[in-house]
């Protein structure tokens, strides 16, 4: 469709519209409904980056309650270990206490580096997302602009 308009275009080195209101505007509103599509996607992106940080929390927050379960369990141990007066020498409870709290330091760090790892990758995929629907955004405005400014001159042509 538009041979016609489009020959008279190249005919008349350009004095007459190559596209016509109509394809103006269909050619913007794809490119807004594009741009609209990844404003979606951004935010759904967003939305699993942030359930994957309260997914590490989550996570951080019950390798902290084992840990202290961990440490309350070995000092019932050593206090039962104490009123049995046992022959056993007490450096063993001492050393499975420290080594116990040492685990638990260590699974609490490693949850918290997890969720420090699962920010910063969520914050950057929601940057990025915000970009290309900004970039998206801007080009059907331009475009936009653009074919409503065409489509008045002409109907002032028209009406010349």
């Amino acid at each position: 469709m538009g041979l016609v308009r489009k020959t008279l275009s190249i005919s008349t080195v350009g004095l007459v519209s190559f596209r016509s209101k109509k394809e103006k505007l269909r050619r913007a509103e794809a490119e807004r409904e594009a741009a609209t599509a990844e404003l979606l996607r951004e935010q759904k992106a967003r939305e699993l980056a942030e359930q994957r940080v309260a997914t590490a929390e989550k996570k951080a927050h019950v390798a902290e309650l084992l840990a202290l379960k961990a440490a309350g369990d070995a000092r019932k141990a050593s206090r039962k270990e104490r009123s049995r007066k046992e022959k056993e020498p007490k450096g063993r409870l001492e050393d499975a206490m420290v080594n116990a709290s040492r685990r638990a330091k260590r699974a609490r760090a490693r949850a918290e580096a997890k969720a420090k790892e699962a920010r910063a990758r969520a914050e950057k995929e929601a940057t990025r997302a915000r970009r290309r629907a900004k970039k998206g955004v801007e080009a059907t405005v331009g475009a936009t602009g653009a074919a409503v400014a065409a489509a008045e001159e002409r109907v002032k042509e028209l009406i010349d």
